[in-house]
């Protein structure tokens, strides 16, 4: 019955227009691996059986015990490598995904898969090739960033940052447009304010003003600064610093 039902819908499916991708082919190879396995077990049922019945020593069939033994250790060892069999494989990318996302210090201005309604054609053939680097390209943009250097300049531009991380400007139109909550503007602003926060902690008022630390991080002068810090942390800079005493 399980020969019949496997190789009607997978091994001898004539379905033409069958979608073959990673999750069909990691089934196919799945369900070939527990069918030897199944046979196996089968054979040494029946090899079992055979001890009992037209063996005089009842114990020899002690001597193949390991047999089985073995076949579910090298199932359970299979299940241990690939857990993509017990996730399903587009569940389990999606928890690498997004333990990968949770390790970027602005993880939470970025959507790993986008649910946005894509219409320019030109956006949707992007699309192929970006979501299966989309953690790649973060990555990169977070690792830019980190160097707060370019994201001081306010007219550091996006085309400015893909000839810097050597991505196609079209590329990193298409992450910020589908894969960031907030524009490549707003994303300065978080960066500058993030570096202002470490600042603040390394004890930069001990002989430094609020106004200095200000263009420190690259505003023109504190208003803007203020607005900024307040808009994203929800306090302003004196009661971060407030806070932070305490």
């Amino acid at each position: 019955m399980n020969f019949n039902l496997i190789g009607k819908n997978i091994w001898f499916n004539d379905n033409k227009v069958r979608i073959v991708n990673k999750h069909t082919r990691l089934i196919n190879k799945a369900a070939l691996f527990l069918f030897i396995i199944a046979t196996i077990n089968i054979l040494r049922a029946l090899l079992s059986l055979y001890f009992q019945i037209f063996n005089e020593d009842p114990f020899i069939d002690i001597d193949y015990i390991w047999v089985p033994a073995l076949v579910w250790t090298i199932l359970f060892i299979k299940i241990l490598i690939s857990p993509e069999l017990l996730y399903g494989y587009n569940l389990f990318i999606d928890i690498i995904k997004k333990d990968n996302i949770e390790q970027l210090e602005l993880a939470n201005v970025w959507i790993i898969n986008s649910k946005k309604e894509i219409y320019n054609p030109q956006n949707i053939k992007l699309k192929k090739q970006i979501d299966k680097n989309i953690i790649k390209y973060i990555a990169e943009i977070e690792k830019r960033a980190s160097d707060i250097g370019s994201f001081k300049d306010c007219k550091y531009s996006l085309s400015e940052l893909a000839q810097d991380l050597r991505i196609p400007n079209s590329h990193l139109n298409y992450v910020f447009k589908y894969h960031c909550k907030i524009s490549f503007l707003d994303y300065k602003k978080n960066i500058r304010i993030r570096h202002s926060i470490e600042l603040l902690q390394s004890n930069y008022l001990r002989t430094s003003t609020l106004e200095s630390l200000a263009r420190e991080v690259g505003f023109a002068s504190y208003n803007p600064f203020f607005c900024s810090f307040k808009d994203i942390t929800g306090l302003s800079p004196k009661e971060y610093v407030v806070q932070l005493k305490a």
